[in-house]
């Protein structure tokens, strides 16, 4: 197997794990308060970085969206 497939083996089983271990949902959940503070942030940023250089708002765009985890990111930002 060369580095490349055992990597991509290695973060599908990670990410097999995390769906299986409960204990990874409410880590990750919006419920958490520190959670929801890290997302607001971050998509507060990123809406001035592409305020910035004139791509926002999104819409007038075609987004690709590649190995950026569930795509909830974009997702928000499209909304």
């Amino acid at each position: 197997m060369d580095p490349f497939e055992r990597e991509t083996r290695r973060i599908r089983l990670a990410y097999e794990e995390y769906t299986r271990d409960l204990t990874y949902a409410g880590k990750w959940s919006l419920d958490n308060p520190g959670n929801r503070a890290i997302v607001e942030e971050r998509e507060s940023l990123l809406r001035q970085m592409l305020s910035e250089h004139g791509f926002w708002p999104l819409t007038p765009f075609r987004i690709l969206d590649v190995g950026c985890g569930t795509g909830t990111t974009l997702a928000r930002m499209a909304e």
